[in-house]
This record gives structure tokens, sequence and C-alpha cells, in this order.
């Protein structure tokens, strides 16, 4: 007999009784029945929780709807303010020439005076003028002693004619010289009032009363009369009492500044001071390149606050009857067939509408057709968004103004401040 743990066991389990070996096999057969118990409870329950918790989860989203936030489309603000860039003129200008050839023989004005319509300004020196006045007129008097001879000669024959003396083709030849001194003499007094006038330019006189803001002559010059290009220009006289005020309006806003409309014209170095003006003409035509219109105001400036020249800002207080639409521009879809907005109509269905759009406000554009009042406007659309896709609305909040200050809770006095 080997001395085998394993038969030593075997031989100490056949000599054991029956009903101990049945007993053991019946415990086995439990523990292998729990143990498969567990190891399938542990590997299915959770599989079974959580498809319990999935079903309803999934339920949830294929029932849910897109959310949509919205804002309802509103007239934008009746008055608003529009500043222009604004550059200041005289109301009249003009650069004065000299109608005598001559020398400059006195200047009677400087830059900056002052001066009347008729005052002085500076003299001229023609000499030649004078002695061509004096052949004109010597030439005159010859004219005129021939047409009192012409017409003592025309009346003789007259009278010789009535008796038979001369024939009447003499008579009619002496009448006809007669007349040809009489146009003579015509043209020669002509020749002398265009002589005297041209010597009284010899005087140059304010054309209106007005500033010399320019002065190109001295005592001595050689000018030559007339404007062209060989001509000398003598002064630049300016009407500086009111002023003209252009601005280029565009196209957006013309229907708004009407002729007599107010507006105000501040200068960068009198931000103290605001000057009025008002609205005396426009030019009734665009700009084709910048598709604006130059407007003319006139301002007053008697105290001579205001020069020529100066640049400025107008800014105009305009009040718009029937205001456009206004929505966020964030609501604004720009597609291949043109601008589009995306409305929530009835059901919370969504609209896709095409729109003609207006002025570019910064954070809102206006619309001019395609929308109405109280429309509901969606914030930031989808560009998939289609009609009839339903949603669910949630209105935007208003922001509030940027004036205002959130409220702040009172601070306790201590009673070491009560001083």
């Amino acid at each position: 007999m080997r001395r085998n743990p394993n038969g030593l066991r075997l031989k100490l389990a056949a000599s054991q009784p029956q009903y101990l070996r049945g007993a053991a096999n019946i415990k086995f057969i439990v523990a292998a029945v729990v143990a498969l118990g567990l190891v399938l409870g542990l590997g299915v329950w959770p599989r079974v929780q959580a498809s319990k918790i999935a079903e309803p989860a999934a339920e949830n989203i294929v029932d849910a709807l897109p959310t949509v936030t919205y804002v309802l489309a509103k007239r934008g603000d009746s008055k608003a303010n529009l500043a222009l860039p604004a550059s200041l003129h005289p109301l009249q200008e003009t650069t004065i020439y000299s109608r005598t050839t001559g020398y400059v023989k006195r200047v009677a004005v400087e830059i900056g005076a002052k001066v009347k319509q008729g005052d002085l300004l500076a003299e001229v020196d023609a000499p030649e003028a004078d002695r061509e006045i004096e052949q004109i007129k010597a030439n005159q008097r010859q004219i005129q002693s021939k047409l009192d001879l012409a017409q003592q000669t025309a009346e003789r024959f007259r009278k010789l004619a009535k008796e038979n003396a001369v024939s009447q083709q003499e008579v009619e030849e002496k009448n006809g010289a007669t007349k040809v001194l009489q146009a003579d003499l015509g043209a020669n007094t002509a020749q002398i009032k265009r002589l005297q006038q041209l010597k009284a330019y010899q005087q140059v006189l304010a054309p209106f009363s007005g500033t010399i803001v320019a002065r190109n002559i001295d005592v001595g010059a050689m000018i030559i009369a007339g404007s062209s290009t060989n001509s000398i220009w003598l002064f630049k006289l300016a009407q500086t009492d009111t002023l003209r005020v252009t601005v280029s309006v565009p196209q957006s806003h013309m229907r708004l500044i009407k002729e007599g409309s107010e507006g105000e014209l501040l200068i960068p170095e009198m931000p103290d001071k605001k000057f009025s003006c008002k609205v005396a003409r426009s030019a009734g035509a665009f700009d084709a390149a910048t598709r604006t219109m130059l407007v003319e105001l006139e301002v007053a400036n008697r105290e001579g606050t205001l020069a020529p020249g100066m640049y400025g800002q107008v800014k105009f207080h305009l009040v718009n009857d029937k205001p456009n639409l206004v929505v966020p521009i964030a609501s604004v879809l720009i597609r291949g067939d043109g601008a589009q907005v995306v409305a929530v109509g009835d059901n919370d269905q969504l609209q896709v509408r095409k729109v003609k759009l207006g002025r570019d406000l910064g954070k809102a554009m206006e619309v001019l057709e395609g929308l109405s009042e109280k429309d509901k406007v969606v914030i930031n659309p989808r560009d998939n968004a289609t009609d009839g896709l339903k949603v669910t609305a949630v209105m935007a909040k208003e922001e509030p103004p940027k004036d205002k200050k959130p409220d702040e809770k009172v601070k306790p006095v201590a009673a070491s401040d009560k001083r």
C-alpha cells in the first residue's frame, strides 16, 4: 500500500458512511447555484437598470424641439441727431481786376480792412487815356464843323430845287452827306463816353460791402486791363457778415433736411459756443460718387467771430414722423437671393422672409419692407432655418439702459461716522 496522500484521502473517503457523502454533494450544488446567480445578477442587473433610465431620455430627445430666442420688431426712435462735417465760405467773394491799363498810383486799403460798397480801394494812373480823350474830342469838333456846312449846303439846294435851278438828284446827294456826318458825330460821341468811363475806372471801387482778404499790388506796379492770364488781379473781397456753411448730406437723411431746417454749427476751437444756422438751399442733385447732396446753410457773423475757410461740424436735430422698423443686426441673414430674417409665426413655426434693408445703425438695422410691427424676429438664426419648422420660442430679455446704474444696497452708517 502506497503512502500517497491522494490515495489516502480516497481510502478515507471510501471508508466514510453513505449519508455523509450525499449531504456534501447537495451543499456543493447549492453553492454552485448561488455563485452562478451572483455572477448573472452582477452582470445583467446594471444593464437592465441602465436600459430603464435610457428609454425615457431617448423619448425626450426625440420629442424635444429646437429653442429660438426672438425680439419684437419695433419702430426706431423718431428723434435723432445727425452730425456732418462742414466748411465755412463767404456769402459773396470776388477777385477785383483793373478796367484801365496803367500804373498803380495809390493803394487805399490793406488786408483785413472792412469796406463798404463804393469805397475807394486803389487809383490807377493812365495818362494815355487822357491824351486819347483829347484826340477824340478834336475829331468831334472837326466832324461838327463839316456837319454844319453840309446842313447849310443841303438847305440851299432844297431852295434851288424849288426854282428848278438844280436837279432833285443833287438835293438828295447833299442830304445824304449830311446824314453821314451826323452818324460820324454820333460814333465819335460814343467813343468819348467810352473813354470817359475807362477814365472813371482809374479809381477802383468796392463792388459790395465786405472784407479785403487778399492784396496783390503795390504802388508803381504795371497793370493791364481785363482778367486774362496776363492780367494781375488787385484785391480779393469777401462778404463775411453772413457766412455760407456747406455740408454733404447722405441720401438716407435727405428727406428729413429741408429748406428752413435749423442746425447747430460747432467749431473745435470754440467748444463752449454753438452757432445757430439755417438751411438756405441745396444742390438739387446727388453726387454719383459719394451719394450725397451739397446743402448750404447760412450763419450770422456780424461780430466776426467766424472766418471763411474754417472747418466745423453741423448737428441737425431730426424728427421722423414715421420711423422705420428696427431689428438687431444679428437677426439679418445675407444669402444669395438677398437679405432675409427668420420670424416666428403661428403655432411657433418659422417663417423665412425676404426683407429690404435701410440704414445700418451699428447694433441694429432698419427694415423698409418685409416685416410688420411686433413681428417675432429670431436672433442669430441658423443658416439652415426653413419655413414651417416647429420650434420653442423664447422672448429675449431687454437690456437695461447703459446710463442706469444697478440699485446699490444702503450701507449702514457706523456710530464713528456720525460726526
